[in-house]
């Protein structure tokens, strides 16, 4: 169902491309989020599909079985809309397994905040020493064509750094 839904939102963002900027994958602020989806957090295409600032292929959720992320579309602003004169609004908040948090929260910052229990539950022994040495960033868990790594691979390519 939920990729379905995934699907048939991100049609309805194509037919209305002139009204967005670009899209951004959202993944659930808590412990169960997979290395596919950790990798994808927070990045950001435009509507052309082009990714931002990574190397990631757009692919709309889901990217395995009970997948929780979801696509959205990021819209163009007031102005860039044609409208001076229309305050932009601000920022809300999004949810969390603690609770709401700020709509900037990054996977990433929610992740650095828990406990190294959390963490090592989360990420799991071995890609969390590399991410909590700053050897690879969460978007590392995944090769260019959005297949995860294995940890014998992170090792061997970002272990010596």
């Amino acid at each position: 169902i939920s990729s379905i839904a995934n699907h048939a939102r991100q049609e309805t963002f194509t037919a209305n491309n002139d009204l967005i900027s670009k899209y951004k994958w959202i993944s659930a602020l808590d412990s169960l989020v997979c290395n596919l989806c950790l990798a994808r957090a927070d990045k950001e295409w435009d509507v052309n599909n082009k990714p931002l600032g990574h190397n990631i292929p757009f692919q709309v959720p889901g990217v395995h079985f009970n997948d929780r992320c979801v696509i959205t579309a990021i819209t163009k602003s007031w102005k860039e809309l044609g409208f001076d004169n229309i305050k932009e609004p601000k920022a809300g908040k999004r949810a969390s397994v603690d609770g709401p948090v700020d709509s900037s929260m990054t996977l990433d910052k929610f992740l650095r905040s828990k406990s190294k229990s959390w963490q090592d539950e989360t990420l799991g022994k071995g890609r969390v020493d590399l991410w909590r040495s700053n050897k690879i960033t969460l978007e590392q868990l995944i090769d260019g064509t959005g297949k995860p790594l294995t940890i014998k691979q992170l090792q061997s390519k970002y272990g010596s750094k």
